[in-house]
């Protein structure tokens, strides 16, 4: 048994050998990019990386999962799953740096960083450069770190700033901080003449690794820096050569950089003014587009139609799960009079009130504009004081296109329409008719809760022919959009 497990642990470290072989020989061609793996040693046990799964695999063993995630460019890190019935590999496309708050106790699971370094040097404008460093810790601690480095030489003085990642092996006579994976930063470095002193501090989140953190906060440590004083600073940008952009991964006529950093992304895509995304592969027609291209961040964002009219939309992304909006009008409840008798399937430019500039206070949105992302879109909502509030369900409606197009409604007079969820000042209902007005110069889109000929009942506690999300001939201080001068009304187009 032993024999055989001695077999089983040369062939996974052969394997291992291959692949930094295979790294190494790239280096002699240029590619200076090299991985390293320590199985116990940067594995952090029971957390991985969740919401950043890209591809699954079953696999053999921790080797094979990390070389999985060295060819695929992709790949900043993986979760490795070991039980009775298969090996489970997840690629991730982000990392603890990248995305730290993604990290979660799994009990069972491995987390690994994609460990990465540069062999090579770099150069740029103000003269920085890689080098490899041997460290030796003191006080019987052993430091085994992984360094993305940048080297300043000015006027004879030498400054290194640092971040570093990797794992500290303490004394054993302080077993619980045994395999304690740390991250920190340089807070000094004295100059020796070739040997250089460096402080690190030591900082994690982890409640065992904070009081290692706390005995040893200030770590000494000496290494011998090396710095070739005959690079000079490039006349262009920074690049280096990792086989990232080997196939381009870029769509649209997008350009592929490659990138050193050992905590970014391994490669970025420059696209063309019409295209977002990782790799270039949306176009900027609606906030929709931008949510799948990854956009978290609401606020103002540009769009391009197929005519190649470039206009600004407010993005509403987080609100709502799944979902992205578009506003197309806001308007405070003092200018409701600017609004009056304007329906959205028949007004033209005129009544665009600030029709290219989207503002919470006095807002129409050109009609052009309003065509083209209805196309995009499958929903319509109207909310009340988002820009103070952002989305509250009390005094809010939603429905799709497909069941009440306001795009091409006409005159309306308390039609009832299909609405997925409505509610007016606490009355409610799910997937009921509501009945709507809407008539050029006489109605804006708006419903009526004082009079009840559909399935919705907002009767109790309405006044007199009480006019909600808009038109406001009468109207409640108890619903929101109507509550104060300041009050303010937003309808918005999207989809998911």
């Amino acid at each position: 048994m032993t024999a055989v497990r001695s077999l089983i642990f040369l062939s996974l470290y052969f394997a291992l050998f291959l692949k930094l072989f295979k790294a190494n020989d790239q280096c002699r061609e240029g590619k200076c990019q090299t991985y390293s793996l320590d199985i116990y040693g940067d594995a952090v046990e029971n957390f991985e990386l969740i919401g950043h799964v890209f591809h699954q695999f079953a696999t053999k063993n921790p080797i094979h999962c990390h070389s999985l995630c060295v060819d695929d460019c992709r790949c900043l890190s993986f979760n490795y799953k070991e039980n009775n019935e298969k090996n489970v590999c997840d690629l991730n496309d982000a990392s603890d740096f990248t995305d730290p708050s993604s990290i979660k106790h799994s009990p069972g699971s491995r987390y690994y960083n994609l460990r990465r370094a540069f062999s090579g040097q770099k150069c740029s404008r103000s003269n920085q450069l890689t080098t490899d460093k041997t460290f030796c810790a003191e006080n019987s601690m052993q430091l085994n770190v992984s360094f993305a480095s940048e080297v300043t030489v000015n006027n004879q003085e030498t400054h290194l700033r640092e971040v570093f990642y990797g794992t500290l092996i303490f004394p054993q006579s302080s077993m619980i901080c045994i395999g304690l994976r740390i991250g920190g930063n340089v807070l000094a470095l004295q100059n020796g003449g070739q040997n250089y002193f460096l402080i690190i501090s030591c900082s994690t989140s982890d409640s065992y690794a904070q009081m290692c953190c706390k005995r040893y906060h200030i770590i000494f440590s000496t290494f011998s820096l090396k710095i070739n004083h005959s690079v000079m600073p490039c006349d262009g940008e920074v690049t280096c050569i990792n086989g990232c952009c080997k196939n381009n991964p870029c769509q649209n006529g997008g350009t592929c950089t490659e990138i050193c950093e050992p905590t970014s992304v391994r490669y970025n895509c420059s696209c063309p003014a019409k295209f977002i995304g990782r790799h270039c592969e949306f176009e900027r027609k609606s906030c929709q587009a931008y949510k799948a291209a990854g956009e978290r961040k609401s606020g103002l964002y540009t769009i391009i139609d197929d005519s190649e009219r470039v206009f600004k939309v407010f993005c509403d992304f987080d609100s709502e799960p799944k979902f992205a909006w578009n506003l197309i009008q806001s308007f405070k409840f003092s200018n409701n009079d600017n609004f009056k008798g304007v329906i959205f399937s028949d007004y033209n430019d005129a009544d665009a009130t600030s029709g290219d500039q989207p503002n919470w206070h006095a807002y129409l949105i050109r009609p052009a504009y309003l065509a083209w992302l209805g196309a995009q879109s499958t929903h319509w909502r109207a909310t009340c004081r988002y820009d103070t509030d952002g989305v509250v369900y009390t005094d809010y409606m939603r429905t799709s296109l497909a069941d009440c197009n306001i795009l091409t409604m006409q005159k309306e007079y308390g039609t009832c329409f299909q609405f997925e969820f409505i509610n007016i000042r606490g009355h409610e209902c799910f997937n009921c008719t509501v009945p709507l007005w809407n008539e050029k110069d006489a109605y804006s889109l708006h419903t009526d809760t004082h009079i009840k000929n559909c399935e919705f009942d907002g009767k109790t506690g309405s006044v007199h022919r009480e006019d909600n999300f808009g038109h406001y001939v009468r109207y409640n201080s108890l619903h929101r959009c109507s509550s104060g001068s300041d009050s303010t009304t937003q309808f918005w187009l999207g989809g998911k």
